[in-house]
């Protein structure tokens, strides 16, 4: 009888769609090549933790380095930007449980000033916190993400960039992350300084420090949790799940940030190098043991 109610349990939480059927199981240390979009709508409702998330802010980055073209982001421009946060939004809430927490990545605190006339002039992180108060979310607050550095670009560049966080209902503050610490420093005004990854070490344009992403997930969920990256890049919440003993959801469009995101999988964890040290050091024990 209790193997029958859980067989239902698990039904209940199917999703069919064009023939498809994805369990909320077939989700967990997923990485998935996809428009993510569509791969959500296949998703069951519910099923996410945490939404950890860089998405594109219409503001067509790569054209601000003619130098490097292997930095273009897809769906960056401006009409992309709308069409997506059109649909976004309100497919994230569906798929995020009740009383669960994201972190958008939203950009500075520049005007996006779109080529045509009739186009309206519009800042990236006002637009997205009202698009996600009107699919149903909770606007917490933004965070300032003090880079320690400037980035690219000219008069008066920019060393910050804002993180909206939101709330579907409210969510539970786990806290393991010690926002006081170095290693995620958040001082009274609501900054955080963490050092951002130079451009000649970064794989991807837009790619973010593991550690921001690692005192999120500590502050926003437990041991175990389903930590979802629909616009994942390089693959940072890989690395950063692994890290806190979470499971991941990774989508990306991009084919060529695929296999970046695969090599970031396949690095051992702080955990695992531990267990690995441990389970040696147990090896040599037990040679030194047989030898004596």
């Amino acid at each position: 009888m209790d193997d029958i109610e859980k067989a239902l349990e698990i039904l209940d939480k199917k999703v069919v769609k064009q023939d498809e059927v994805i369990f909320e199981s077939d989700l967990r240390n997923k990485i998935v090549n996809s428009d993510c979009i569509s791969f959500m709508e296949k998703m069951p409702d519910e099923c996410i933790d945490l939404c950890i998330t860089d998405p594109p802010y219409g503001v067509s980055v790569f054209k601000l380095r003619d130098d490097d073209k292997s930095g273009e982001i897809a769906n960056d421009g401006i009409r992309d930007y709308f069409e997506l946060m059109d649909e976004f939004p309100k497919s994230l809430y569906r798929v995020m449980k009740k009383k669960s927490t994201c972190y958008i990545f939203c950009g500075g605190l520049r005007p996006v000033i779109p080529k045509l006339k009739s186009d309206n002039i519009f800042w990236t992180p006002s637009d997205m916190m009202i698009r996600f108060w009107k699919a149903g979310f909770r606007p917490v607050r933004f965070i300032i993400w003090d880079k320690m550095s400037v980035g690219i670009g000219a008069k008066y560049r920019y060393q910050c960039e804002l993180i909206l966080v939101l709330e579907k209902g409210t969510a539970e503050w786990i806290g393991e992350g010690d926002i006081k610490s170095e290693y995620f420093q958040m001082d009274n005004e609501g900054v955080i300084h963490i050092k951002r990854i130079h451009g000649g070490k970064k794989v991807h344009i837009a790619e973010k420090p593991s550690s921001l992403y690692e005192s999120f997930i500590l502050n926003s969920s437990k041991a175990g949790d389903l930590i979802f990256d629909p616009f994942a890049g390089s693959g940072t919440i890989v690395e950063a799940a692994k890290n806190t003993a979470r499971n991941y959801l990774a989508i990306e469009l991009e084919e060529k940030n695929i296999e970046l995101i695969r090599n970031r999988e396949k690095q051992l964890t702080i955990e695992e190098l531990v267990f690995k040290k441990t389970e040696m050091s147990q090896l040599e024990f037990d040679d030194n043991e047989e030898s004596d």
